[in-house]
């Protein structure tokens, strides 16, 4: 199954990735002219509006993307039922996410004046509710088509953010400016949609498929959530104890992190639908898989972490500025994490494969509390970096420990330590490939 498919795999994740990486390079141009356009104070403060956002992803995609993909490798001919109900739950995700942030952003008297730049930046979450036919296209290994269309919006919404810095444009624009970019890339990936010949006006509702969805959903919503906070923790902790200044400087080295953090969501994307084949075909050489997927993002971590942490002292100031200088050694240490970030996304998808998403938040809640306790003791004394060095701890924790200490995914456990080996077996699996040959 899988050498059958690798020519597929291979090109569907050489598209994703030159477009992240297109789309990231443009985004960073973007966001580094309104960094250094509106200063480390107003900065922080759309910052702030946007991490406040992305905790509640969760809660506006449901969770759905493995199921919804689940469904359609068991039930191709229902696809139409199966976009259509999923559509409909994400909708109310979105509404429920949307309310979230403007309570939360209510009940913060430092954010209440400002209510309306977090209004802009949460209604964002509705036009993304549209975007399940993305995962039609990872069902079928065509993730280019939407890579594509993307890359268009993209571009489209870094010339918007550009001609707002170099017009003056007052902070809200910039609100306006994160959800027209939303609202194009939903046009632009449900235009592809259509060219490929399929139809949103085919799509239905099904009640039972929406409860069957809920049942397998809820863990995986709450354990989102609790990654969302888990994720953005530090950069809420950062404005906690510093202010927006700080978050604003902090949130630079975020930005470039995201820039590498994609990659595991893309390979697995082209992989997940062949691995729940695989898993129903061929148990034993589903492992044998799974070890392989292991071993190549620990490797592609190891890879990010080395190429990151030598070139932070060049691309923060090259982006963002002198002013934003205090965020190369936050970069550093975000960086080193990169092989249990990409182990422990290999591992969610395991979760998914064994309906053990509960796992999802045990670790995660295990993670929290190392994150707080060491920012807690480190920030005080290291200031942002010791957020850093925190949350590099709770990964550690939530992403690899977490495996050894709860029976049911101790197989994730050897697979990942045998990954994180991966330098010192480099020899034996080149002369295993020479053999198979």
């Amino acid at each position: 199954m899988f050498r059958t498919n690798l020519h597929r795999i291979s090109s569907n994740v050489a598209w994703l990735i030159v477009n992240r990486v297109v789309t990231k390079i443009a985004g960073l141009v973007a966001v580094g002219l309104v960094a250094r356009y509106l200063g480390t104070k107003e900065y922080g403060t759309l910052s702030y509006a946007l991490v406040l956002t992305g905790m509640f992803n969760a809660v506006s995609s449901m969770g759905l993307d493995g199921i919804l993909i689940r469904e359609l490798v068991r039930s191709p001919e229902k696809h139409a039922a199966v976009l259509g109900t999923g559509f409909v739950l994400r909708l109310a995700g979105a509404l429920a996410a949307f309310m979230l942030v403007v309570i939360a952003a209510v009940l913060d008297p430092t954010t209440k004046p400002l209510l309306p730049l977090f209004v802009v930046v949460a209604a964002s979450f509705f036009p993304q509710s549209l975007e399940v036919t993305d995962l039609w296209f990872q069902k079928n290994i065509q993730s280019k088509f939407p890579a594509i269309a993307r890359t268009a919006a993209v571009l489209v919404g870094t010339v918007i953010k550009c001609a707002l810095v170099f017009n003056g444009a007052p902070l809200l624009w910039f609100a306006w400016a994160c959800l027209a970019e939303a609202i194009l890339n939903s046009v632009a990936v449900n235009a592809i949609y259509r060219l490929r010949g399929q139809s949103l006006s085919n799509w239905s509702f099904s009640a039972p498929l929406a409860r069957t969805m809920l049942r397998d959903c809820w863990p995986l919503i709450i354990s989102g959530l609790l990654v969302g906070f888990y994720m953005r923790l530090e950069q809420l902790l950062v404005r906690g104890f510093f202010g927006d200044s700080s978050l604003g400087v902090y949130n630079t080295a975020a930005q470039i992190t995201e820039a590498w953090s994609f990659l595991p969501a893309f390979i697995l994307s082209s992989i997940y639908p062949l691995l729940v084949e695989e898993r129903k075909t061929s148990p034993r050489q589903f492992e044998a898989r799974l070890q392989t997927v292991f071993d190549a993002l620990t490797g592609a971590g190891y890879l990010v972490a080395a190429g990151v942490a030598c070139l932070a002292p060049i691309l923060i100031p090259l982006f963002f500025g002198e002013d934003y200088v205090r965020a190369i050694p936050v970069l550093v240490i975000q960086s080193l994490a990169a092989p249990i970030f990409f182990s422990g996304a290999v591992r969610a998808q395991y979760f998914l494969l064994e309906n053990l998403n509960i796992y999802h938040t045990l670790t995660a809640s295990l993670g929290i509390a190392v994150n707080i306790t060491l920012s807690l003791f480190l920030m005080p004394k290291l200031g942002i970096a010791g957020a850093a060095i925190a949350g590099f701890g709770g990964a550690f924790v939530a992403g690899f420990l977490t495996s050894w200490a709860f029976k049911p995914i101790r197989p994730c456990a050897l697979w990942q330590l045998k990954a994180f080996l991966i330098p010192f077996r480099l020899g034996s699996l080149f002369t295993a490939l020479r053999a198979q040959k």
